[in-house]
């Protein structure tokens, strides 16, 4: 194989049980220009056998501590040689072992990302397929998941997720590149299907850190109150503060 057209990067750490339905849907995609990359942030229960008995058909793999998940994904964008970067971490699946195939197809040369919709599965509802909605509603939401994305490397390496972020530095990287002019590519098919119960859904904290991103890019109070993630922090803040009241 000559160099990859994508590279695709597993973050993962303490996920044996997931992890290994997620590198066989990587290894089944039928395209042939893709490496697989494997960062493990020093896993203790199990996830490095399941590593280990897939290094065969793996381009790269680590076993180290790290401060969170995007620099663990940082770390993946270091050793990735492909033109685009994808990021499946420990549970994400493609939609099917043809959406590689149909990604490269769709390819244009003046993009820097590349975006689908992709499938939200919930306990309760099962698969649910989520559109992504314009990029132009950036300031309102984040358009698309970020499984569901493909970067240029050569962008990803000059912005880089922000580490200081630990929950909204994926939302943090798309703002900053399309307010620098990165054009983004929209695909019209699902890539991926995501598991609800990620760290971006957890508690205050993943808004507080939205609201630090709009505050860095925007000081217009209007686009800023029309922000879902504004909207969910005021509801979540009454929430809390209706328990320290009772």
């Amino acid at each position: 194989m000559g160099k990859p057209v994508f590279s695709v990067v597993t973050v993962v750490r303490n996920a044996k049980e997931s992890l290994q339905k997620t590198i066989d849907s990587v290894l089944s995609q039928v395209f042939d220009g893709v490496e697989y990359i494997i960062v493990d942030g020093g896993s203790t229960d199990g996830t490095l056998d399941v590593i280990k008995k897939n290094t065969s058909e793996v381009s790269a793999w680590i076993s180290e501590p790290d401060s969170g998940i995007y620099e663990a994904m940082n770390k993946g964008v270091s050793l990735a040689t492909g033109q685009w970067v994808s990021f499946m971490n420990a549970g994400d699946v493609f939609v099917d072992e043809f959406v590689l195939s149909k990604v490269a197809e769709s390819l244009k040369g003046d993009a820097g990302v590349m975006y689908g919709d992709r499938y939200y599965v919930t306990a309760n509802d099962g698969r649910v397929l989520q559109r992504s909605k314009p990029v132009t509603t950036i300031f309102e939401r984040m358009p698309f998941g970020h499984q569901a994305a493909f970067v240029r490397r050569d962008i990803l390496k000059i912005f880089g997720f922000n580490e200081t972020y630990k929950f909204a530095a994926d939302y943090d990287l798309f703002v900053r590149l399309y307010m620098q002019g990165v054009v983004f590519e929209f695909v019209d098919f699902p890539i991926c299907e995501f598991e609800a119960g990620g760290l971006s859904e957890s508690g205050l904290r993943p808004y507080l850190e939205v609201l630090k991103v709009l505050l860095d890019n925007t000081s217009d109070k209007e686009v800023i109150s029309r922000n879902v993630y504004f909207k969910k922090f005021l509801e979540v803040g009454r929430g809390l503060a209706l328990k320290v009241v009772e």
